[in-house]
């Protein structure tokens, strides 16, 4: 018989589900957005991916920010931990994003975003420059908390490993700021993902498209962003 976790979670599931496809197409100002997966946008007929950074067997990306453990997949659901009967809070299961933390011998894991709920966001600043941003709704202790992550262009990192995960803000209540650095935050950025492969693809958003780039695994010894195997 299902559990009250897993009866919440389907039901939470399926809000996620209808707001994601009444968000494929969605309009930020004057910026028209179409969505085709967790990961991939299309802004003003300009593509932005995230594909070459993901990972199908867990989080790709791992930062600190005050004494809590942030994980994170922008492509692919995972488990923290793998073994969903160790741990404690919330949990983490089938997320893109995760909070977690040790307290008195027990790790503490809470669910900040899943793959049914990530929705691109993109605005223009007063300088014309174009802000795209993806942003993940928690789940129980964090259902009224939102997680924004900014997609930072920075075209010095180019290789999968170079990938900056960071977390700006997390005050313990309001909304979560965080950014992503690397190439594949930048429109029309990311090498080997084209216009015409992205709306070739098919949906829902569990599709993602056959990419020729290789991901390997790496450390970024120059901030606290991990990339794991």
């Amino acid at each position: 018989m299902p559990s009250s976790y897993e009866n919440g979670l389907r039901h939470y599931h399926c809000y996620l589900f209808l707001w994601s496809v009444l968000s494929l197409l969605v309009r930020t100002g004057d910026i028209p957005i179409d969505q085709f997966n967790s990961c991939t946008a299309v802004i003003n007929k300009r593509v932005i991916s995230l594909q070459p950074l993901a990972k199908r067997n867990g989080p790709r990306i791992f930062t600190v920010y005050n004494s809590w453990n942030y994980s994170f997949n922008p492509c692919f659901s995972f488990d923290e931990p793998e073994n969903p009967h160790e741990g404690f809070g919330d949990q983490c299961l089938s997320v893109l994003v995760c909070k977690f933390r040790e307290e008195n011998n027990r790790k503490f894991y809470y669910t900040l975003g899943f793959q049914a709920g990530a929705k691109f966001q993109a605005s223009v600043g007063e300088d014309g420059n174009t802000t795209v941003a993806l942003i993940y709704q928690g789940f129980r202790s964090f259902r009224h908390r939102k997680t924004f992550v900014t997609l930072v262009c920075d075209r010095n990192r180019t290789k999968d490993e170079d990938a900056l995960f960071v977390i700006k803000e997390d005050k313990g209540k309001g909304n979560i700021e965080a950014e992503l650095h690397h190439l594949c935050s930048c429109i029309d950025g990311c090498p080997n993902v084209t216009l015409t492969q992205v709306t070739s693809a098919t949906r829902p958003q569990e599709d993602m498209l056959d990419l020729d780039s290789k991901i390997d695994p790496g450390v970024d010894e120059g901030n606290t962003s991990i990339i794991r195997n």
